[in-house]
């Protein structure tokens, strides 16, 4: 007689399941929406990443709204 314990579930199992029981569909949005109700993200890094998009931002405004250089060396007056 062999004693073999019930299979425990693997992770991906565990996942589907979870997205099973949220209704999920196949569409991206949908994923992400059900994602979102059992994963949270580190909030520490969620700021870092607006702080950085934020900065680009910032920086192409300021260089959008600067005026155009002078590519040409200006000559000194002798």
């Amino acid at each position: 007689m062999t004693n073999t314990k019930p299979a425990e579930p693997t992770q991906i199992d565990k996942f589907k399941s979870a997205a099973r029981e949220l209704e999920t569909d196949q569409s991206e949005e949908a994923f992400d929406r059900a994602l979102k109700k059992i994963a949270r993200p580190n909030s520490r890094e969620a700021a870092d990443r607006r702080a950085v998009d934020e900065a680009k931002t910032a920086r192409a405004k300021k260089i959008a709204k600067a005026p155009p250089k002078d590519d040409k060396p200006k000559k000194a007056a002798t």
